[in-house]
């Protein structure tokens, strides 16, 4: 059986365990695994990330949110501009979490302009404070929002395949 790389909870650095980064990239990831949750929003780029075996191509407005029993690897086919959500359990709500992962241990999808701007404000908002309780609360909105598209079916695994 293969080995994945796990990547433990101390990757965050922040002991209330949310970490959020603005990043760029161009390499490639092997096939990985968290001890925590992670969301992406790709602001712009290309390639392909690959999900529990599933292929997603990477467009501008991507949205990638996995669950710590998610196994993922990434391929960049240009430089590609992401935010990255990091956090554990103690970090948000439960109860915005519940109805996310009911028949998937992981989301895909595309949003629309206005839904990548809304989340995009409130990761700022994220960075920009040093308030714990308001870093809490605007990543369970950023929760709430991604369990409205589930809610919705935009966030239909089906519908974004390659």
């Amino acid at each position: 059986m293969r080995q994945y790389e796990r990547v433990p909870k101390e990757h965050i650095r922040q002991k209330e365990r949310i970490e959020l980064r603005h990043e760029t990239f161009s390499d490639s990831f092997e096939t990985h695994w968290h001890e925590f949750y992670e969301i992406e929003l790709i602001l712009e780029g290309s390639g392909t990330y690959n999900i529990d075996g599933i292929d997603y191509p990477i467009k501008e407005g991507s949205l990638f949110f996995m669950s710590p029993s998610s196994y993922h690897h990434i391929t960049f086919t240009e430089n590609t501009k992401l935010i990255n959500f990091m956090f554990t359990l103690n970090a948000c709500d439960l109860y915005f979490l519940c109805g996310i992962f009911d028949h998937n241990p992981h989301i895909a999808t595309r949003l629309s302009a206005s839904d990548k701007e809304l989340i995009y404000t409130l990761a700022k908002d994220i960075v920009n404070t040093n308030s714990v309780k308001y870093q809490s609360v605007m990543l369970n909105c950023v929760l709430v929002k991604i369990q409205s598209l589930n809610t919705l079916g935009i966030a239909d695994l089906k519908d974004y395949k390659m």
